[in-house]
């Protein structure tokens, strides 16, 4: 065959390769931007549990078997650590029995719901208002270490923030000086007991009512500044849960004016009032579905039947 021929061949079968692989290579790169535009909308679209403004709590399962509550205060640039032993004997929320707070986390993963046990139990037993939960990565917000809140970034672990949110509070624990990074012992506050627990072993039971100094510490001025009241009607058919999410509502920054026992309905719990910066912070607090029924401006209605004793 000619050497002409020869290289005619060679040029075409070059050319047929070439046109094939640019559609390959343009379909690559197309599908690569749109996976990565999903990304970054599923990074940066999808509402986080942190405004950045507003104050915010989040439970922590810590590594040596404790429970620390992590206050983050925008207004007064504040991180405070409250660590509560894991031997306090609680009740879990949802009737699921009693146990030690620092079991809880486990208990959760065995009932498919992770963190979010640990964080009802906390509000119901300990009138710790939290919503937001962490496995113990979160630990290092505490700290000034680089290298742990960038792991704490980009690892993966149990939490219920999103990956804005995590870059947010990294941002303000940088942000936050050292001395405005407070530690508190809740077995020395005076609102834990030491005695014997129902196992035999010593530990810690709740006692009374928060510490004033605590209260201080833990109220949310969007609520308090407000001088919002609110109305709990009570249609579960447990006159003390009444008492326990009162508690709550307290440390939340409102007050109950009035109790409304009702007979027993089967629902849930809707929370509604006009102030929907309040009513969404008390719902997700409660794990409650927000009402359409409108209230007056500093009022909101929290109304509880008996499908929500499965839930505090």
């Amino acid at each position: 065959m000619p050497v002409r021929n020869r290289r005619s061949k060679k040029r075409i079968r070059y050319n047929v390769l070439k046109r094939t692989k640019l559609p390959l290579l343009r379909l690559t790169i197309l599908s690569f931007v749109v996976v990565l535009l999903f990304i970054l909308v599923g990074i940066f679209v999808k509402p986080g549990k942190w405004d950045g403004t507003s104050k915010l709590h989040m439970v922590v399962n810590k590594t040596d078997g404790n429970i620390e509550l992590l206050v983050f205060d925008p207004q007064l640039q504040e991180i405070a650590a409250i660590t509560i032993p894991g031997n306090t004997q609680v009740e879990v929320a949802g009737g699921l029995g009693i146990w030690k707070l620092g079991s809880v986390w486990e208990l959760g993963k065995q009932e498919n719901v992770d963190g979010e046990l640990l964080a009802r139990t906390l509000t119901k037993e300990l009138s710790l208002p939290v919503f937001v939960w962490s496995e113990s990565q979160a630990e290092s917000l505490t700290t000034v270490n680089a290298v742990k809140l960038i792991s704490y970034i980009i690892d993966p672990f149990k939490t219920n923030l999103t990956f804005k949110d995590k870059v947010k509070l990294a941002f303000f624990s940088i942000r936050t000086p050292n001395n405005k990074k407070i530690k508190v012992d809740l077995a020395t506050s005076g609102y834990l007991k030491s005695t014997v627990l129902k196992d035999g072993e010593v530990g810690y039971v709740v006692t009374g009512k928060l510490p004033n100094n605590l209260l201080t510490l833990l109220v949310f001025p969007q609520i308090s500044e407000k001088k919002i009241i609110t109305t709990l009607v009570n249609k579960s058919g447990d006159v003390g849960i009444a008492g326990k999410m009162s508690l709550v509502v307290e440390v939340l920054g409102s007050k109950v004016v009035s109790f409304e026992n009702e007979p027993p309905e089967d629902s849930g719990c809707e929370i509604s009032g006009v102030d929907q910066v309040a009513v969404k912070l008390m719902a997700d607090t409660f794990y409650c579905k927000v009402g359409k029924e409108k209230e007056k401006q500093n009022e909101i209605k929290i109304t509880i039947g008996t499908q929500y004793l499965n839930k505090f």
